[in-house]
């Protein structure tokens, strides 16, 4: 029977103890996602499990399958993760990195393996990015009481407009997973075509425009971005607005209603008298 990768680690992790760190890099034109999964084995035979375990070559999208009894080599026409293997004194860490184009991080197999749900997407028409997952936290964390802890750290160089990251430091986010909060969500929303010129740290009010921002896409001096072309809007999600503008006509329109009403009334019930008074007078 064929098996998804994510199972081929399930018995490294209940016989050692586990942490990771995710590093996920935005830049203008990629996604690289590098993650390193420290693997603790107090004997031989642990070690020997956990090389089988986390394999050398792990298929870089979800839906890839491979027999759980296949030898640890390539198969043609699949893409998979660069791996490095380092021993320490407690184990080994074991390093996933590829770097996916914007369309397709969604597929990454070790997304989709940690997360119930998790989503990142690109607005061309709002100019934001978004990534963002549900609330239940990582899954193997409640799957896997040997796994003690996972760190997921987003660098981006975007203007950052809103986050609920655990720590800033720079132009790095950072989400902290353990055994006592790991039921919590990320979210991280940065403007497509501005750059963060403030060090790193997310403004006080990231609505308010820096006159003196070179980046500003308002300004009309300012550069098309070669990087960011027009492309068709992405499909939105059944039951999910992402607009609540209104026309300005229309709302004009409303602020003057209560006044138009009555007296369209009043006028009604004046031609009424005024007819009920020319009939009697021929009469």
């Amino acid at each position: 029977m064929r098996k998804r990768v994510f199972l081929l680690i399930i018995f490294c992790l209940l016989l050692c103890g586990c942490s990771a760190e995710v590093n996920i890099d935005l830049d203008r034109s990629t996604i690289a996602e590098d993650v390193t999964i420290y693997a603790e084995a107090s004997s031989e035979q642990e070690r020997m499990e956990l090389n089988t375990s986390f394999r050398e070559y792990m298929p870089i999208y979800s839906e890839i399958v491979v027999a759980d009894t296949e030898p640890d080599e390539k198969v043609k026409g699949v893409t998979y993760y660069d791996r490095t293997l380092k021993e320490t004194d407690y184990g080994y860490e074991y390093n996933y990195k590829h770097e996916f184009s914007y369309n397709d991080y969604n597929r990454s197999t070790l997304l989709r393996r940690s997360f119930r749900s998790a989503y990142f997407e690109k607005d061309n028409s709002e100019k934001v990015i978004k990534f963002y997952t549900d609330n239940q936290g990582v899954l193997l964390m409640d799957e896997f009481p040997q796994l003690s802890n996972v760190t997921v750290n987003i660098k981006t160089d975007y203007l950052v407009l809103e986050t609920n990251a655990d720590s800033i430091k720079g132009n790095v986010y950072t989400w902290k997973f353990d055994r006592s909060n790991y039921r919590k969500n990320i979210y991280l929303k940065v403007s497509s075509t501005k750059k963060n010129s403030s060090g790193g740290k997310t403004p006080s009010n990231p609505g308010e425009k820096d006159p003196d921002d070179p980046d500003d896409p308002d300004d009309p001096d300012y550069p098309d971005d070669p990087d960011d072309p027009e492309k068709p809007d992405e499909p939105i999600e059944p039951g999910i607005s992402k607009s609540t503008e209104i026309d300005p006509k229309a709302k004009e329109r409303a602020k003057y209603s209560w006044i138009v009403i009555p007296l369209a009334i009043l006028g009604f019930f004046i031609i009424i008298i005024f007819v009920n008074l020319v009939s009697k007078s021929k009469k």
